[in-house]
């Protein structure tokens, strides 16, 4: 899309069979980027459901999608913000991650928690001076305990530097056996494409 400008863009998601909720954050900044660039985005021949987790987040609300009720309090909406929305992101990791999984905590340890979102945030305001904004989104299941959320952005990517998409997963009350992370996301990937 990095070619396309003032163009009609349909998305054909015919072949996504899954798509974590969480990685709606890079979706949603790919997008982003596409409409400054003035083009009309469609995302069209969404499986019913993979639409309804795009629309129970709020990414899709956007493209002519109808906003699915989150009737199971799981969902951390999908929310766009400029590099100097640090209070407003503030509110909304308070609010949105609230109830989801966070583990009790001391106030000083739960200072702490949120301090290192914030954290991550800043860096991406900060350090990969981005103009199309910073992203996130994020998913709580609660059989398995666990939170994905996601930030990101489009800024500039050096080694040195933040870059991407970075990903909170907690999986609380179970060890992740000497892998981090990103490792145990490698394994189960963000979405699947169906083969025909």
């Amino acid at each position: 899309m990095e070619d396309c400008f003032l163009d009609k863009v349909d998305i054909d998601m015919s072949h996504v069979g899954w798509f974590d909720a969480n990685m709606c954050a890079p979706f949603g900044a790919v997008l982003h980027r596409a409409r400054q660039a003035l083009n009309a985005i469609s995302i069209v021949n969404v499986r019913d459901d993979v639409e309804k987790i795009l629309c129970k987040n709020g990414l899709l609300r956007d493209y002519g999608h109808i906003l699915v009720l989150d009737t199971y309090g799981t969902t951390v909406p999908y929310k766009s913000f400029q590099p100097s929305d640090l209070r407003y992101f503030n509110h909304y990791i308070k609010k949105y991650l609230r109830g989801k999984g966070i583990p009790t905590m001391t106030q000083a340890l739960r200072k702490k928690f949120y301090e290192g979102i914030m954290e991550i945030f800043t860096n991406a305001a900060t350090h990969s001076e981005t103009k199309m904004g910073i992203h996130a989104c994020g998913q709580f299941f609660p059989k398995k305990n666990s939170l994905d959320f996601s930030i990101a952005d489009l800024g500039r990517a050096s080694a040195r530097t933040y870059y991407g998409v970075w990903t909170l997963i907690c999986r609380l009350g179970k060890p992740f056996n000497g892998r981090s992370p990103s490792e145990t996301r490698q394994e189960q990937g963000p979405f699947r494409v169906d083969q025909d």
